[in-house]
């Protein structure tokens, strides 16, 4: 017969203060069974990702410690981070690993999330393989407005939570709302881009996004949105499908689409060439400016130097934005080819 193993990878809303992140950390440690396999906190996020694994029974109990422990820490009121976040526990998902599918992790989810909500009175919403309609399968739309939309959300029907209070109170306040949900094995990956371009970044960040980026008109960045006949956005989605196995002699295989790689690939070569190239620019145009003003000094005449000035400084801005824009194009459209 065939371990039962369940993975679980809450995330809480505290990244900086490490003794708070190791009094939760000691909680799920302290359930029997449990292995903690990662703590990753990170500062500027506010937040830290947490896994551990065990039998389906045990990483339950340690995940209900773990929030119960988090809502005594954080105080959402004060919190402020760089990533969406609605509670102390923003999200605790359950991940099949071995011997039990995706489907009695659901229930599993729900289960807790019902307890989470009636003993410890926090706010919770079941979502992906847990959700009870098809709309808070998604995240981000359970997540919507974040922490500091709760207060309006409940009380209105469609936007109260599936378990626990629905009233906004010191309680909630204080511990926020958790979503708590089942996935599979979810790849999240950080890159760090050749750019202090946010407009770069955001575009990137569309593009790979499971939500994908809205659809404008002409393919223009800058384009109008364009809407459909209910005036709903359009959205591009791009399908890099990510899939992982792992077979019962405990060796896992991954195979990863390679487009998304190769996009990325792309766009990263794309920033390097530009910025390179915004560089060379700038010291080229530095490099003429001096040389203009040397010759100035050598001539005799203020108008031929003012002449000479202008024609060297035009055509060397000429020639440089010239090759600016032809290596650019030519860097960039080998590279998109790989």
């Amino acid at each position: 017969m065939i371990k039962r193993i369940i993975e679980c990878v809450p995330n809480f809303s505290e990244g900086r203060d490490l003794a708070v992140i190791k009094q939760i950390t000691d909680t799920i440690e302290k359930v029997e069974g449990v292995k903690l396999l990662d703590v990753d906190p990170g500062e500027a996020t506010n937040r830290t990702v947490v896994t551990f694994v065990g039998a389906p029974e045990v990483v339950v109990e340690a995940a209900f410690q773990a929030v119960k422990k988090a809502a005594e820490l954080i105080d959402m009121r004060h919190h402020h981070g760089a990533h969406p976040r609605m509670g102390a526990t923003d999200v605790c998902p359950l991940v099949p690993v071995a011997g039990i599918t995706l489907e009695e992790c659901a229930e599993l989810a729900r289960q807790l999330g019902k307890r989470i909500g009636d003993e410890l009175g926090i706010p919770v919403y079941a979502y992906e393989a847990a959700a009870f309609t098809p709309e808070r399968k998604n995240l981000a739309i359970c997540r919507k407005g974040e922490y500091e939309a709760l207060s309006k959300r409940f009380g209105v029907k469609e936007e109260n939570p599936d378990f626990g209070p629905t009233v906004w109170n010191e309680s909630t306040a204080k511990s926020g709302a958790t979503a708590v949900g089942a996935r599979d094995f979810l790849i999240a990956v950080n890159y760090n881009l050749n750019s202090t371009s946010t407009r770069r970044a955001n575009a990137i960040a569309f593009d790979v996004r499971e939500k994908g980026r809205p659809k404008r008109e002409g393919g223009s960045p800058v384009g109008k949105v364009m809407k459909d006949e209910n005036g709903n956005f359009y959205n591009i989605q791009y399908n890099f499908d990510i899939n992982m196995c792992c077979n019962h002699s405990k060796n896992c295989s991954q195979q990863i689409d390679s487009d998304i790689w190769n996009i990325l690939y792309v766009y990263q070569i794309y920033q390097e060439v530009v910025i390179m190239n915004e560089k060379n620019y700038e010291k080229n145009m530095n490099n003429q400016s001096q040389n203009c003003t040397h010759n100035s000094s050598q001539n005799s005449s203020k108008n031929s130097s003012q002449n000479s000035s202008q024609n060297s400084s035009k055509d060397s801005s000429k020639n440089t934005s010239k090759n600016y824009s032809k290596d650019s194009s030519k860097d960039y459209s080998k590279n998109s080819s790989r």
